[in-house]
């Protein structure tokens, strides 16, 4: 029997916890090779393979992918944590902001052409910005709009938001990175919505989907609340040692003093 055949036939087997989920990423456009912005993620993050927009990517030679210049995205829950990481090195995860340290923000979310909810993870500035404005404009805009339309407060997954890279007469546009007022010689392609004639009527993901969310942010209440734990740390409670009360009747030792 089959992997999937033999797991399937065992009804008692007991949960491992929440099922992990998939990640994809928005990366940026290289200006040399003259290619945009797209959402990435690599094929080990797919359940299966999905289906339009995305297109397969091999931008990465050893490990293959699939990516989307244009997506339409429903946001659920998010969270963030700082980081510090050294050139090539693995991230340290910190408990606060310390000085240098980078903010990686990740948001649960339905992506379209995939079946599955995913994380789109951000972990840095010039990703992570432009997508938290994306959702601010969002709230404040067609959500609180949609909300007062209705009479009731409408969960965030309501309607798909369409994010691709900025571009002009069809072609990116690749915008110089500045820090403190300084160029750097980087290069990007931020992300930006692209509503559309109509997005009350065209983007809302219906009530299968609004079910299908609300699941996802009960099944998923915890992850919005987790951190990364910082190196060397290990979670668990610590309990202090219950003081006893003073003895009683406890032989004492005898001073000089005592026979005389």
């Amino acid at each position: 029997m089959s992997f999937l055949d033999t797991i399937n036939a065992i009804e008692d087997l007991p949960e491992g916890g929440d099922l992990p989920l998939g990640s994809i990423t928005w990366m940026h456009g290289n200006k040399a090779g003259k290619t945009p912005g797209a959402f990435f993620g690599k094929a080990t993050e797919f359940s299966g393979t999905p289906s339009a927009p995305w297109i397969q990517d091999d931008r990465f030679d050893d490990d293959p992918g699939y990516s989307a210049p244009m997506l339409k995205i429903a946001f659920i829950a998010w969270r963030a944590q700082w980081y510090t990481q050294d050139e090539n090195g693995p991230k340290q995860w910190l408990r606060d902001y310390e000085t240098g340290a980078r903010k990686q923000v990740e948001y649960i979310c339905f992506a379209e052409g995939v079946d599955d909810p995913m994380i789109l993870t951000l972990p840095k500035f010039t990703k992570a910005k432009p997508i938290q404005d994306i959702v601010k404009d969002y709230r404040d805009g067609l959500l609180k709009q949609a909300s007062r339309l209705a009479k009731r407060g409408l969960p965030l997954w309501s309607f798909w938001v369409p994010i691709q890279g900025k571009h002009k007469d069809g072609k990116p546009i690749y915008e110089e990175v500045s820090r403190a007022g300084t160029t750097t010689g980087a290069y990007v392609t931020y992300p930006v919505a692209t509503w559309g004639d109509a997005p009350m009527d065209t983007l809302f993901v219906g009530e299968e989907m609004l079910r299908k969310g609300a699941e996802v942010a009960r099944t998923y209440g915890r992850w919005m609340d987790e951190r990364r734990l910082p190196a060397g740390v290990i979670e668990g409670e610590v309990i202090a040692p219950r003081q006893l009360s003073a003895p009683h009747n406890v032989p004492q030792p005898i001073e000089e003093g005592d026979l005389f």
